[in-house]
């Protein structure tokens, strides 16, 4: 059998560490390490391969001490120090054994003091002695029966910590009642009758919570990164828009005289600002974004940190707090408005020079029927009396009520019928041929509507529509109802309504004229709002004729 003298120090030693091999595994492929070498290395990478050689494994694998090799390394320690390191003769390639010392950092051995008065690298830690120890030195606790019984664990720099300071035993248990570590003594006396569990449970548990919590910090700083491109993006579209309306306004005024060069200037200094605006606005909440992200990133790299340690008491002792995300703010609804809206300097434009502006009204109408919606009519909610068409998109009126299952979303008086569609926000567009007729309603009315029983029309009551009475009167149902002036050359044929949801607007539109009817101004809508229509009484046949939903391209 080799000696201990036999054997090179070079081929003993940890390829990683470089020192003689602590708690030997052995790898598939046949080399060997140290145990928590082969560890550290393998949690910082994300391959599970050999250092040496790189063969990769599919899985992580579990190792276990190698006994044979580690009573090898533990002899020829021996053999080396108990010879002085002698060079071997003739020159030979055998290495002098240098003992492990303890770099900064490291534990250190509490007995010896090493070559030179340098302390050695301990190898394990005594929690009843409250010692660290090196190879050397460990060796009593190896022998001796007494000492067999004591706890030993990876060398901790003060095992001091991980004695109960009253008992002086290891803090082994966790008491769920006082949230605190306790030795096995502390249970039989003011922890008495408390929920216990071993600190390895418990460590468990608490590691259970933070990979939690580094799930929602993950998540919640993509919802952010997310909502960043978002921003951009909408930055983005609200620039093209004013470029397309800067364009546009350039034309326009280019054909004018001399009178309007002046209010083009105006309007694209508003533009601009308004842009600038925008950027500005969107320039902070990308910045506020970003400075959550920072926190979230530190926060979770203090969750990453204690999600791989092993040291329960470190972890449980570590700030609760990090079990659950920061508060931060609500992101939710929170965005860079794209619509550019030049109403105001675009009346300007038609009170200064409105005959020779005839080309923006149509204009304005185009650039709100871009928000066009598909509205197909719900017959749950239509009255006995009302007929919907195969394709839902017209209604009227008969005389005779039709035999219809019982609905609380149905209108059981006044002949009235709401669009499946709703909306929440945003901006909506839909248009209705009204001609032929001498009474109907139209508009958009709010889901909590009252069914039932004669209707209030008014938006107290969760409806805005403009209705014609007569044949020939147009009211706005707002507050106080508003006449309004017949449009030329007389009856209106189709009209389009355009839903503000956002900004609390409900306006009206004679199409064939491109001109604004009415408009409904108020605070941003709160409920569900979907389109309302009705084509009134039948009138004996002198109001039969239907109400259509007429698509854009089909009108203009």
């Amino acid at each position: 059998m080799a000696s201990g003298a036999d054997i090179r120090e070079d081929q003993l030693q940890c390829p990683i560490c470089l020192h003689l091999l602590a708690d030997p595994v052995t790898t598939a492929c046949g080399h060997n390490y140290c145990q928590a070498c082969l560890g550290v290395y393998w949690d910082k990478t994300p391959l599970w391969r050999c250092p040496l050689c790189k063969e990769a494994f599919a899985r992580r694998p579990t190792l276990r001490i190698n006994t044979t090799l580690r009573d090898v390394v533990e002899l020829f320690r021996r053999s080396a120090m108990a010879t002085n390191a002698d060079p071997a003769p003739d020159g030979a390639a055998a290495h002098t054994l240098h003992p492990p010392v303890a770099a900064p950092g490291e534990v250190a051995c509490d007995v010896c003091s090493g070559d030179g008065g340098r302390r050695l690298r301990a190898l394990k830690s005594c929690l009843d002695c409250g010692t660290s120890f090196c190879a050397l030195h460990l060796e009593l606790h190896q022998r001796a029966p007494k000492l067999q019984r004591h706890t030993l664990t990876e060398p901790l720099q003060n095992p001091e910590e991980r004695v109960c300071q009253k008992h002086r035993r290891p803090l082994e248990l966790f008491c769920r009642d006082d949230l605190t570590c306790v030795c096995e003594f502390c249970t039989e006396g003011e922890h008495k009758n408390h929920n216990m569990v071993p600190l390895e449970e418990e460590g468990k548990d608490r590691k259970a919570k933070l990979g939690k919590t580094q799930a929602e910090l993950l998540e919640m700083i993509l919802d952010r990164l997310d909502k960043i491109s978002e921003i951009k993006h909408s930055v983005e579209l609200r620039k093209k828009s004013t470029e397309e309306e800067l364009a546009a306004s350039a034309q326009l005024c280019e054909s004018l005289m001399r009178s309007v060069e002046r209010s083009r200037e105006e309007l694209e200094e508003e533009l601009k600002e308004a842009q600038a605006a925008a950027e500005r606005n969107a320039e902070e909440l990308v910045q506020e974004l970003q400075q959550e992200i920072t926190c979230l990133k530190t926060r979770s790299t203090d969750t990453v940190h204690l999600l791989h340690t092993e040291d329960s008491l470190h972890l449980l002792q570590a700030d609760p707090a990090l079990c659950h995300p920061p508060e931060t703010r609500s992101w939710v609804g929170v965005q860079v408005d794209t619509h550019v809206c030049v109403d105001a300097a675009v009346c300007k434009l038609e009170e200064t020079l409105r005959t020779q502006l005839q080309m923006i009204p149509d204009r304005k109408l185009r650039r709100i029927q871009q928000y066009e919606v598909d509205v197909t009519l719900d017959p749950i909610t239509a009255h006995p009396k009302l007929l919907l068409s195969a394709d839902r998109r017209e209604v009227w009126c008969v005389d005779k009520p039709q035999k219809l299952p019982p609905s609380p979303l149905r209108f059981d008086c006044c002949a009235c019928v709401l669009a499946t569609q709703r909306f929440t926000s945003g901006r909506h567009y839909f248009q209705v041929r009204v001609g032929g007729k001498t009474g109907w309603g139209v508009g958009v009315a709010s889901e909590g509507l009252n069914r039932k029983g004669e209707l209030s029309v008014s938006p107290e009551d969760g409806l805005w529509a403009l209705v014609m009475r007569g044949g020939a009167e147009y009211w706005a149902a707002d507050h106080t109802p508003q006449l309004l002036a017949p449009p030329p050359p007389g009856e209106l044929q189709t009209v389009g309504v355009f839903l503000d949801y956002d900004g609390g607007r409900v306006s009206f539109y004679d199409v064939d004229h491109a001109s604004l009817l009415y408009t409904f101004r108020g605070p941003a809508f709160t409920q569900r709002l979907h389109p309302f229509l009705s084509p009134y009484n039948n009138d004996g046949g002198r109001n039969a004729a239907p109400l259509v939903i007429s698509p854009v391209n089909q009108t203009t």
